[in-house]
């Protein structure tokens, strides 16, 4: 809810807190929607990939398959691009 903003005002840094909690308690879900908080820095001043890559790869062993896709994102999206 605090993720999108339903019903509250919308805050990325209670929204991960709360991941961070449910992910602690085995939420494969919670760990996926961190990793993308964290992948896309919306918690955090700048993204931190490594972090949001070792949830997405706990997700991934626990067969979350929109897991696979966010590690997939995220390591495009990290890699310096060549030329720039």
């Amino acid at each position: 809810m605090f993720d999108r903003g339903i019903g509250c005002v919308q805050s990325y840094f209670t929204a991960a807190d709360w991941y961070r909690r449910a992910a602690s308690q085995g939420s494969v879900v919670a760990k996926v929607n961190l990793g993308e908080l964290l992948a896309c820095g919306k918690r955090v001043e700048s993204p931190d990939y490594a972090q949001a890559n070792a949830l997405f790869r706990e997700a991934i062993e626990a067969g979350n398959i929109n897991a696979l896709y966010q590690m997939g994102y995220s390591c495009f999206h990290a890699w310096p691009r060549r030329g720039t």
